[in-house]
């Protein structure tokens, strides 16, 4: 991406609804290639520049333009930094729950094994002790 000054084509009118400061709304801007033709975009500006006001836009390799300046290097790293730990803390939580479920379904059915295998061994003493 590249920086150049476009400059306002007409006059940034108020946002439709009454905001606080620095309210940015979409306006035609216009600027001249390296090649010397003109182009023009609308783009985000603040709302209440005059016509003729210069306005930093960001053009794409494919000719798009911007307001919203590419990404530095410092927010691309912090960003992905932050997208790792959330991953992480994600993946992290994922599992826990996952093998509290595990441990959970794996006491319960240890539970009624163990049920089951008293109450055989309590109607053998049972019996023994009647038989007395």
């Amino acid at each position: 991406m590249r920086k150049v000054e476009a400059r306002l084509i007409s006059d940034a009118g108020a946002p439709a609804a009454a905001v606080v400061a620095q309210t940015t709304v979409r306006a035609p801007v216009r600027w001249t290639q390296p090649d010397g033709t003109e182009r023009t975009a609308v783009v985000s500006v603040w709302a209440g520049s005059p016509a003729g006001t210069a306005v930093p836009i960001w053009i794409t390799a494919q000719g798009v333009a911007t307001s919203r300046a590419p990404t530095t290097p410092g927010a691309a790293d912090a960003s992905a930094w932050m997208t790792a730990t959330g991953t992480f803390v994600v993946a992290t939580g994922l599992f826990i729950a996952a093998w509290k479920s595990f441990t959970k379904l794996v006491d319960i059915l240890r539970y009624r094994g163990w049920e089951k295998e008293w109450d055989e061994v309590e109607a053998g003493l049972s019996e023994q002790f009647r038989n007395r």
